[in-house]
């Protein structure tokens, strides 16, 4: 599996701030970047997501927020986007793992 460097955009943001943008004010290639490295069902049947996030702007609301890069373990139900983030990617592997069912890294 190609592991991507999902640190080449983050920022140095101070401990309790968060940076935000209004909606048009950023141009298309600053917004995150979100890689699908892998694809599971939980117990549930429900599709889950190992993903890879560059960091850069996501909707936050009516604002954009600055985002880390990071690894996530998501799943979309009835439009609405569940998961946990990390920072990362052996976490995210053992929980992608864990959730799916999973065997140990495949290598």
């Amino acid at each position: 599996m190609n592991i991507p460097d999902v640190t080449i955009r983050d920022r140095i943001i101070p401990p309790r701030k968060v940076l935000l943008a209004e909606g048009g004010a950023v141009p298309a290639s600053e917004m995150a970047q979100e890689i699908c490295l892998d694809t599971g069902r939980n117990p549930f049947g429900h599709e889950v997501k190992l993903l890879a996030r560059i960091g850069g702007w996501v909707p936050a609301g009516s604002m954009l927020r600055w985002d880390n890069g990071a690894f996530g373990v998501i799943s979309d139900r009835d439009g609405i986007r569940h998961g946990r983030w990390f920072k990362s990617f052996d976490d995210a592997h053992t929980w992608f793992d864990k959730v799916t069912g999973a065997s140990a890294h495949d290598g």
